[in-house]
């Protein structure tokens, strides 16, 4: 698997885009009452999800290195596995949508696209071919299932 920039560190390059952008464009915020409680409880949910997901792959006993999808044992499907195929993906994006808030500059949503385009190009398509490859049928009956960013298919219905 070929990755320009890890997701951890392209969260951040994209964080710190979103706030230079928010000191060089003062006239473009966008306050509003309770922003920072809104921007704590998005924050809250990021962690929370992320930290969900990295016990479950500790719990495991499985990789959860982004540049190492084939070191997978197991394939978790449970828990936060079974709203999202990529819960920490989605914990980094809930992380930056945080920032977006709380910085009030509704241009930084720009960025959060740009973000969530990059993860889908270069992490989760390749990282899905990758478990294909190595879970198969197992794979493909998951990916029926549950939405690659959030929620659950619905279930097929027989006549």
């Amino acid at each position: 698997m070929r990755l320009f920039v890890p997701p951890p560190v392209a969260l951040l390059i994209a964080a710190a885009l979103a706030w230079v952008l928010a000191r060089e464009t003062p006239l473009t915020k966008f306050d509003f009452p309770g922003r920072t409680v809104v921007a704590a409880v998005i924050l809250l949910a990021g962690l929370a999800l992320m930290l969900t997901a990295a016990w479950s792959f500790w719990r495991a006993g499985t990789s959860i290195n982004p540049l190492r999808p084939g070191r997978a044992r197991v394939l978790l499907t449970g828990g936060v596995f079974a709203i999202s195929r990529n819960p920490i993906y989605l914990a980094d994006v809930l992380l930056l949508l945080a920032l977006v808030v709380w910085l009030s500059m509704p241009l930084n949503l720009l960025i959060v696209v740009g973000f969530v385009g990059y993860l889908q190009r270069y992490q989760i398509r390749p990282e899905e071919r990758v478990l294909a490859a190595k879970f198969g049928a197992e794979y493909a009956r998951y990916r029926r299932s549950v939405r690659r960013w959030l929620g659950r298919y619905p279930t097929a219905r027989h006549h």
